[in-house]
């Protein structure tokens, strides 16, 4: 049965039972939400860190965090040759991160990749377990029901219980996502369209939201911004965002901002997204953007303040652009009439690319289409 054939058949149960048990009427209102938020927006909208990574899923150092700052880049050719050493010694981590990369790349690499990640897996890493689960990413389609099983999910639940324990807050929020308050796992459509714990009912509401502002003290900022996501509508006819009320309006803004402060390139993004009509070229949220390795701000040089820029403007972003995702935004942009001119802007360029402090955002559970900045 299809999954909007379950849907319909999980509706048409609603409705002949509705007399003997009733259906979830509950129907959140955001604006219920905003005293629960109150406390900790008050105690961090002016709080700046001074940490670059201060929300960074990996930070300098850490085996995979030039590989996925290349892959928030867009430059998976450059990523795929740092991850093959460690594939090749057998790093979970590493095995899981190439399997993902190239699962539905070609039909021929789709073996490749359910064997990688089963090593992965077999090594205990529970994001491969989980790709290789009914909820992983194309798991179903490449891969088929007799590789993607009940079994890996409930090993997944396991693993991330014991995670869960030890204080891990991706492992934490992945069960509040996935688990009832009975402990019962939550059915698959509603993993993907609706999930369970936020819209269930009050006292389940209450007890998610209050897990995404823990999740958001410890600088964990994806359940924020997927709580934000919930309230943001896009008006495609006007291309831009509306808010059901003033109220909802400040308390997104408000949200984004504490994750702006804390150096969360997606929240930086989306603020941006959401002042285009009235941010200037110089506006801290571009600059801040750019300091971050984020491309944003360089594609906006180009996309919204072209006319800004003079010549040589033009060619170091681009050229900066070209340097940090391997192409260029547009196309290359004619050099500087002069040797000492183009010496002096690649300088510059180089100078900014030393100067940048890449955050990462990504990691196992990030989908493919929300890999690169």
């Amino acid at each position: 049965m299809t999954r909007y054939l379950k849907l319909f058949a999980s509706a048409l149960l609603c409705v002949f039972t509705v007399g003997l048990m009733g259906c979830n009427d509950y129907t959140p209102n955001p604006e219920d939400d905003i005293a629960l938020f109150q406390p900790f927006i008050d105690a961090n909208i002016n709080k700046k860190s001074d940490d670059p990574y201060i929300s960074s899923t990996v930070k300098p150092g850490d085996k995979l965090y030039d590989i996925l700052v290349n892959i928030q880049h867009g430059r998976h050719d450059v990523a795929i040759k740092q991850l093959k050493p460690l594939v090749e010694k057998g790093d979970a981590d590493a095995q899981f991160w190439y399997a993902k990369m190239i699962f539905d790349s070609s039909v021929k690499n789709r073996y490749p990749a359910l064997q990688l990640y089963k090593k992965s897996a077999e090594q205990g890493n529970p994001y491969a377990y989980f790709e290789l689960s009914p909820f992983g990413e194309g798991c179903l389609v490449y891969f088929g029901e007799s590789n993607c099983t009940q079994e890996n999910l409930t090993k997944v639940i396991e693993l991330f219980k014991q995670k869960a324990k030890q204080g891990d807050l991706r492992a934490q929020y992945f069960l509040l996502r996935m688990l009832k308050p009975d402990g019962s796992v939550i059915e698959h459509e509603t993993y993907f369209s609706n999930n369970y714990n936020f819209t269930h009912s009050a006292e389940t509401r209450q007890h998610y939201i209050k897990e995404v502002i823990r999740f958001a003290e410890n600088h964990y900022y994806q359940p924020l911004m997927d709580y934000v996501d919930t309230i943001l509508t896009l008006d495609r006819t006007k291309n831009k965002y509306v808010f059901a009320s003033k109220q909802s309006e400040k308390l997104v803004f408000e949200l984004l901002t504490i994750g702006v402060n804390n150096n969360y390139l997606p929240a930086i993004k989306t603020l941006i997204g959401l002042k285009k009509e009235s941010i200037q070229s110089n506006d801290e949220l571009l600059k801040k953007n750019l300091k971050l390795a984020g491309t944003l701000s360089i594609a906006l040089k180009f996309a919204w303040f072209k006319d800004e820029l003079t010549a040589n403007d033009r060619y170091f972003f681009s050229e900066l652009y070209k340097t940090l995702t391997g192409s260029y935004f547009y196309s290359k942009e004619e050099e500087p009439k002069t040797a000492e001119e183009k010496e002096m802007l690649d300088k510059k360029i180089n100078d900014t690319v030393n100067s940048m402090t890449p955050m990462v955002y990504i990691d196992g559970f990030t989908s493919r289409d929300k890999w690169v900045d």
